[in-house]
């Protein structure tokens, strides 16, 4: 075999067998001093990954173990979040309710006692004054507790007496206990009356003196004096609703569901008593490992919130944290890469002569790579900074229809339908200093087979004065995202008409029964009178008169039987008569702070405004008001709104006007709204911004309130004008 045909040959046998054969020229140092120059920087290089890995292994069991911790303290932050829940519930009962009975407290505190085995009890404890003590033992006596009494007994100004506990039948030797006379709860519910927040104590023994127990104490604060315009003035300190834990079995029901990276670390939780001694509360289940005297690799302490008080959470890794490999792994990586550099030296070595070999490969990676290019589904393409496309590979054929050569020279923006976003990047480019890269959504035209959405990575590269983009077709997978967008904004519009539905049922039925009832009363006179008449030898026409009698009698019952089921549906609609003042005043308060001055707005109220009133219920219409407030300034940097009303006592109805400014989206919106109005679910597939969705709410409230509303667009004005009319009078049964 001849010189020049061992050159042309690429088998990396012949290299070795034709290195074999010119041994001297590894010796020849102005021919192989590229190898040598190569084996100095390799060997360099092993000390630094020697050095990186050692960093590496430490960076890695640092990571885990901050995991871990992450870990635990997740777990048991998600477990204080629930008792907070458990709590506030219970808490909310005295915001809603005017008075809470027992029946009430037990009924909405037994599922969480049950739920949740870390609750010992869920307590009531109100705070009385000496003067009204007999007073209160009365009143929850009355309540079903007839040997309930305050202990320990003497005379102090004011006592604290668990007044209703949940479970009862667990806890009755607390019933009645008075926790002023406990140092450490005595403080704590000074602290949540003073601060007006939850609080929590120490870890401690309570009244059983065999658990450890936290108490979650949560002050009931009512409003009192003089309402406002803007509001009360003055609180009213009632008491506290408390939740009582069992300390170790709250942490141990939180950390139950152990996951792999339990084993590796040990932990205590640490908690000041109230003397400010610091004692361990709980530990993990391998904390025995403490004792063996080994010094933990890595530490680690944490703090847990549980309400206002911190508890320390001392986090340490077990032996062997991370594994036997891992410690070996820096001298494992030092040995390989050492034993790298010298292959790679020898590999060099031989190939320095080889120049044909090195231009064989580049070819055919070079034919690899162009067989990617040109198989890829991807549109990928190079295009300058204006978005003029310099390069395409074929799959512009399948993705939009033209073939590279007809995409060559356009403009990306001649495809999108909207050239926003894009825009937006180039605009961004002169401000940037480095190169960077970005992701974006573009709704695209195709040739033929419609509009298409393309997910573009561009990369641009300040150096060399172009934009690389990667295109993926994600035209599914965004078809599906807003098919389910659309359904469930329909199945919101389909629970608001569903209740809109059932409010004008009740209204309808109402409205029939008391003009019923007022006619059978007529009736039932006139029939009574006539009956008592007296008739000589009219036996049978007086019997008819009685049944008759009978008949209006019992229609009677059933039409007052059948208000007083309606009313009860009524029950939880609280509808009476509003000031529309002081409803468009709460509107109005919510929209500055909804808008953050993101929006320059005004709003002008008529005089007739402050004296209008209207039959609603208060929450819903100002809600209702505060949502129309909010879609008229979409897309708007500056909106005016004029409101007026009109008493209009002889139909029974107020009228109130809104007039603002428009614009074009909403121009659209509202035309569309008042076209498919009566087919709302097919309309929303083109809503944009949920104005669509938020008009049709807006006006099915108005309707549950039994009024009206109609939106429409004034031309040439760009005005938006909303007419509602709401009944003047209440319907009195």
């Amino acid at each position: 075999m001849s010189k020049s045909q061992n050159f042309t040959e690429s088998s990396y046998e012949s290299i070795l067998q034709q290195a074999a054969s010119q041994r001297k020229i590894v010796f020849d140092l102005k021919k192989t001093y590229p190898a040598f120059i190569v084996l100095i920087l390799f060997l360099t290089l092993s000390v630094f990954i020697w050095i990186f890995v050692g960093d590496k292994v430490q960076s890695d069991k640092t990571a885990a173990f901050e995991k871990a911790n992450n870990s635990v303290m997740s777990r048991v932050e998600l477990k204080v979040q629930n008792s907070y829940q458990v709590l506030q519930s219970m808490r909310g009962l005295y915001d809603n309710l005017v008075q809470v009975v027992r029946d009430y407290f037990v009924l909405y505190g037994s599922v969480p006692v049950k739920t949740y085995s870390s609750i010992i009890s869920l307590m009531y404890v109100p705070k009385i004054d000496s003067s009204l003590l007999a007073e209160h033992i009365h009143f929850t006596q009355s309540q079903g507790l007839y040997d309930y009494k305050v202990y320990p007994t003497g005379n102090r100004e004011f006592y604290m007496p668990a007044a209703f506990i949940v479970p009862s039948d667990k806890n009755m030797h607390i019933s009645g206990y008075d926790l002023a006379t406990n140092q450490i709860t005595f403080e704590a519910i000074n602290k949540a009356q003073k601060q007006n927040k939850m609080v929590s104590t120490p870890v401690f023994e309570f009244v059983r003196k065999d658990t450890n127990e936290i108490l979650l104490i949560s002050p009931i604060v009512h409003k009192r004096g003089s309402l406002g315009a803007f509001g009360y003035n003055t609180d009213f300190f009632e008491g506290v609703v408390i939740l009582e834990l069992n300390s170790k079995e709250f942490f141990s029901d939180a950390l139950r569901e152990e996951v792999p990276s339990d084993t590796s670390i040990i932990f205590e939780m640490l908690d000041k008593d109230f003397k400010g001694n610091e004692s361990t509360i709980f530990t993990s289940k391998n904390f025995g490992l403490m004792n063996s005297g080994y010094k933990p690799e890595l530490l680690s302490e944490k703090t847990l919130k549980i309400a206002d008080r911190e508890i320390k959470v001392r986090f340490s890794t077990i032996p062997n944290f991370g594994g036997q490999f891992q410690q070996i792994l820096p001298l494992l990586s030092f040995i390989i890469s050492l034993v790298l550099s010298f292959v790679l030296f020898g590999f060099v070595l031989v190939t320095t002569t080889r120049k044909a070999i090195a231009i064989d490969l580049a070819e055919r990676m070079t034919r690899s790579q162009r067989r990617i290019l040109d198989t890829s589904n991807d549109i990928i393409a190079v295009m300058d900074m204006n978005g003029l496309w310099k390069s395409m590979n074929p799959a512009s054929a399948v993705v939009f229809g033209y073939m590279p050569e007809e995409m060559i020279g356009q403009n990306i923006k001649a495809l999108c339908l909207d050239g926003f976003e894009f825009q937006e990047l180039i605009d961004s480019i002169p401000s940037s200093n480095e190169d960077f890269t970005t992701r974006l959504d573009l709704l695209m035209s195709t040739k033929e087979s419609g509009n298409k959405w393309l997910n573009f990575s561009f990369t641009v590269s300040k150096k060399d004065a172009l934009i690389y983009s990667i295109g993926r077709d994600v035209t599914l997978e965004k078809l599906a995202e807003e098919e389910a967008k659309v359904r469930t904004k329909q199945i919101q519009v389909v629970e608001q008409y569903t209740r809109e539905t059932n409010e004008t049922r009740n209204y309808f039925i109402i409205k029939l029964s008391h003009k019923l009832r007022n006619s059978i009363t007529s009736i039932i006179g006139y029939i009574q009178l006539l009956a008592q008449k007296a008739y000589d030898n009219q036996e049978e026409h007086d019997s008819y008169l009685q049944l008759a009698n009978e008949s209006s009698e019992d229609l009677f019952s059933f039409t007052s039987d059948l208000i007083e089921v309606v009313k009860g549906d009524q029950s939880g609609k609280d509808i009476s008569r509003v000031s529309l003042f002081f409803v468009l005043n709460s509107a109005i308060e919510n929209y500055k702070q909804y808008t953050n001055h993101d929006i320059e707005f005004n709003f002008e109220l008529s005089d007739e405004i402050k004296s209008a009133t209207a039959v609603a219920n208060v929450n819903l219409l100002s809600d209702t008001f505060f949502n129309i407030f909010r879609i008229l300034s979409i897309n708007s940097s500056k909106v005016n709104f004029q409101i007026s009303s009109v008493e209009n006592p002889y139909e029974g109805v107020t009228d109130i006007q809104l007039i603002c400014d428009s614009n074009q989206l909403l121009n659209e919106m509202i035309t569309l709204f008042k076209e498919f109005k009566d087919s709302i679910f097919e309309a929303l597939k083109n809503d944009k911004n949920d104005i669509m969705f938020n008009l049709a709410v807006a006006a099915s409230n108005i309707r549950i309130l039994n009024g009206t509303m109609t939106i429409d667009t004034l031309e040439p004005d760009n005005m938006n004008i909303v007419q509602i009319t709401l009944p003047l009078n209440e319907v009195k049964i």
